[in-house]
């Protein structure tokens, strides 16, 4: 009971925690345009293949917004991006500093609801011929700048002979992009009107149920190129929650078995104190013969269950205190010895055990004396 307490608080903390970004009335479709049909040696034609969808996105009625990148959140795809930050140190060989490398259009914020915390968005005057710009995540700015302010201040994604500079213009919110239990990763945002990258995924926010709209999403994109397959088609609420399916499944299958202990427990003392009331019927008889209320052998058996009850809550405790180190890894935001499972795991096997003593010890205060001092 109290493993499944834990878990069950853990799961309660874990889905009111935020992903940095929102998840609802939001769709995602994933693709990786083909190498030979958009080849990196002519970048414009897969820049104008993402513009031109995100277009044809916006312009679908119900849509909110539309975005594109890289990798989405809570897939599992990402790919790491080395650079320098101009005015420090160069570091070692392979001991320099790296981001996940995220690839996006004008809107992706605002369609996934990720916060531009300082500086600005990208817009479309960041072309591939205008200064090369990026937007950083707090969390790389927290890392490298400290309290200072990083917009304005250029990293070098080339080499020490030979930079390519980008400006920063921006800091945006942290996202959980390996899902909630994760830690955010440091992020670095820099438009795909300037970075060739063979993967896409187009975010698309409504006003509505996004199911609704995957069919004209897909045909609005198959309009521009109609080999373009999908990898993935799906809502980020789902993608949410197939995140902490493995801890949803942990958490139900120990209720289950918790569940089953208190109501193996509870039938245990059941029976007991049935069988105790049916061999002291005899006793009862005479105790009601010689004055005893109802009230008296009510109390007298529900002690003995009582009895039973704390013997087991001790021995109970006792084992709690050690075995829950070993589900400690399964939490998240809840301490192993969390008071509100213990008192409420307590409560509630109290309360099981008190309602099983009370059948048999209401059987006892309905002994006809007549009949049970004849009783054999």
């Amino acid at each position: 009971m109290i493993g499944a307490g834990l878990l069950i608080k853990s799961f309660v903390v874990l889905t009111h925690q935020s992903l940095g970004f929102q998840p609802n009335r939001l769709l995602a479709l994933e693709a990786f345009p083909s190498s030979t049909q958009y080849p990196a040696k002519e970048p414009e034609k897969l820049r104008a293949f993402v513009d031109r969808s995100v277009e044809n996105l916006r312009a679908m009625p119900g849509v909110e917004s539309v975005g594109a990148i890289n990798f989405l959140p809570l897939t599992g795809f990402w790919g790491p991006r080395s650079f320098t930050v101009e005015g420090l140190p160069l570091p070692a060989v392979g001991e320099g500093p790296s981001a996940d490398n995220r690839v996006i259009t004008p809107g992706y914020f605002r369609t996934m609801g990720i916060p531009v915390l300082r500086g600005r968005d990208f817009t479309s005057a960041d072309g591939p011929n205008t200064p090369h710009v990026a937007i950083v995540s707090a969390s790389l700015a927290e890392r490298w700048w400290k309290d200072k302010d990083p917009v304005g201040k250029r990293l070098n994604l080339g080499e020490a002979d030979k930079p390519d500079f980008y400006e920063i213009v921006g800091v945006a919110g942290d996202v959980h992009a390996f899902g909630i239990e994760e830690k955010s990763h440091d992020d670095l945002y820099r438009p795909f009107s300037q970075v060739y990258f063979p993967a896409i995924a187009f975010t698309v926010r409504t006003t509505g149920d996004p199911e609704q709209v995957i069919s004209a999403a897909k045909a609005a994109i198959w309009s521009i190129d109609p080999q373009q397959p999908f990898y993935k088609v799906i809502t980020m609420d789902t993608l949410a929650e197939e995140s902490i399916a493995l801890r949803r499944v942990n958490m139900l299958l120990l209720t289950v078995f918790s569940v089953i202990a208190l109501v193996l427990a509870a039938s245990g003392i059941y029976g007991v104190l049935s069988y105790t009331v049916a061999l002291r019927v005899h006793e009862m008889g005479i105790r009601a013969a010689l004055g005893a209320r109802p009230g008296n052998l009510l109390r007298m058996v529900l002690g003995d269950g009582l009895r039973l009850v704390l013997l087991g809550l001790g021995i109970g405790l006792a084992g709690s205190l050690a075995l829950t180190r070993l589900v400690s890894n399964l939490l998240y935001g809840v301490a192993p010895l969390d008071p509100f499972a213990f008192v409420a795991s307590v409560v509630m096997v109290t309360a099981s055990a008190l309602l099983a003593s009370y059948i048999p010890a209401r059987r006892a205060t309905r002994v006809d004396p007549m009949v049970a001092l004849r009783y054999e």
